[in-house]
Protein backbone atom coordinates (compact mmCIF):
# COMPACT_ATOMS: atom_id res chain seq x y z
CA UNK A 1 0.00 0.00 0.00
CA UNK A 2 1.32 2.83 -0.64
CA UNK A 3 1.54 6.21 0.91
CA UNK A 4 -0.70 8.28 -0.51
CA UNK A 5 -3.36 5.30 -0.47
CA UNK A 6 -2.73 4.93 3.57
CA UNK A 7 -3.44 8.21 4.03
CA UNK A 8 -6.40 8.56 1.91
CA UNK A 9 -7.86 5.64 4.23
CA UNK A 10 -6.70 7.13 7.26
CA UNK A 11 -8.54 10.34 6.96
CA UNK A 12 -11.71 8.87 5.62
CA UNK A 13 -11.49 6.27 9.07
CA UNK A 14 -11.06 9.67 10.65
CA UNK A 15 -14.11 11.40 9.21
CA UNK A 16 -16.65 8.02 10.37
CA UNK A 17 -14.66 8.01 13.75
CA UNK A 18 -15.21 11.95 14.64
CA UNK A 19 -19.24 11.19 13.51
CA UNK A 20 -19.19 8.37 16.04
CA UNK A 21 -17.71 10.52 18.92
CA UNK A 22 -20.54 12.87 17.79
CA UNK A 23 -19.07 15.57 15.86
CA UNK A 24 -21.94 17.64 13.59
CA UNK A 25 -22.14 15.24 10.51
CA UNK A 26 -22.67 17.65 8.50
CA UNK A 27 -19.30 19.51 9.19
CA UNK A 28 -17.70 16.26 8.79
CA UNK A 29 -19.01 15.63 5.11
CA UNK A 30 -18.40 19.68 4.37
CA UNK A 31 -14.79 18.93 5.04
CA UNK A 32 -14.39 15.76 3.69
CA UNK A 33 -15.94 17.04 0.36
CA UNK A 34 -13.53 19.83 0.15
CA UNK A 35 -10.53 17.45 0.27
CA UNK A 36 -9.35 15.39 -3.15
CA UNK A 37 -7.85 12.39 -1.69
CA UNK A 38 -5.16 12.09 -4.16
CA UNK A 39 -3.90 15.35 -2.66
CA UNK A 40 -0.60 15.87 -0.84
CA UNK A 41 0.15 14.60 2.71
CA UNK A 42 0.04 18.15 3.89
CA UNK A 43 -3.58 18.72 2.11
CA UNK A 44 -4.56 16.21 3.88
CA UNK A 45 -3.07 16.96 7.46
CA UNK A 46 -4.65 20.52 7.47
CA UNK A 47 -7.87 18.53 6.68
CA UNK A 48 -7.39 16.26 9.41
CA UNK A 49 -6.47 19.05 11.54
CA UNK A 50 -9.78 20.75 11.02
CA UNK A 51 -11.56 17.28 11.67
CA UNK A 52 -9.67 17.20 14.99
CA UNK A 53 -10.84 21.04 15.82
CA UNK A 54 -14.77 19.75 15.64
CA UNK A 55 -15.75 19.45 19.32
CA UNK A 56 -18.88 16.78 19.88
CA UNK A 57 -22.33 18.03 20.30
CA UNK A 58 -23.12 19.11 23.95
CA UNK A 59 -25.81 16.91 23.99
CA UNK A 60 -24.20 13.89 23.25
CA UNK A 61 -24.77 11.00 25.56
CA UNK A 62 -21.41 9.70 25.87
CA UNK A 63 -17.57 11.31 26.82
CA UNK A 64 -15.01 9.15 25.50
CA UNK A 65 -11.43 10.35 27.35
CA UNK A 66 -8.78 10.08 24.74
CA UNK A 67 -5.78 10.20 27.08
CA UNK A 68 -4.25 7.44 29.60
CA UNK A 69 -5.67 9.47 32.89
CA UNK A 70 -9.03 10.25 31.51
CA UNK A 71 -9.92 6.62 30.62
CA UNK A 72 -8.29 5.60 34.30
CA UNK A 73 -11.11 8.23 35.83
CA UNK A 74 -14.25 7.70 33.45
CA UNK A 75 -13.07 4.00 34.62
CA UNK A 76 -12.89 4.91 38.27
CA UNK A 77 -16.52 6.51 37.95
CA UNK A 78 -18.34 4.18 36.61
CA UNK A 79 -16.85 0.81 38.83
CA UNK A 80 -17.29 2.83 41.83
Amino acid sequence: MSEQTALSALFTLECQQRVEEGCDPAAVEAIADEVDLDAPPEVLQRAYDRLMALQPAGDFPYHEPSDLAGIRAARAFVTS
